[in-house]
């Protein structure tokens, strides 16, 4: 099932985004930062011009897309939609990556 995030969600959020820092291998150059992470998500799940999508598997939070509408960069009076970020447990893509970008 794919639903808006909830600010009960985070706890959920920044376990996938420790697993997303950990895949990447960059820890060296960028080290993972919860308290950022929960800033960041708070900010997007309350902004209406942000949006934030957990996809749920059996009652659990498997993934997450977020995006904004941001300005483009050239005319500030034009708008665009930007994704910030997306994740999905490795032992759900074939299905909650798949849903977090169909449904």
């Amino acid at each position: 099932m794919i639903r808006d995030a909830r600010v009960s969600d985070i706890p959920a959020l920044i376990r996938l985004g420790a697993l997303f820092h950990g895949e990447i291998n960059i820890a060296d150059i960028a080290p993972y930062d919860p308290e950022s992470c929960i800033r960041i998500l708070q900010g997007h799940i309350d902004n209406p011009l942000a949006c934030v999508l957990v996809s749920e598997a059996e009652g659990r939070i498997i993934g997450v897309i977020g995006g904004c509408i941001v300005p483009i960069w050239w005319n500030f009076n034009l708008q665009a939609a930007q994704q910030m970020y997306y994740f999905v447990e490795r032992s759900s893509r074939s299905i909650g990556e798949l849903k977090l970008f169909t449904e």
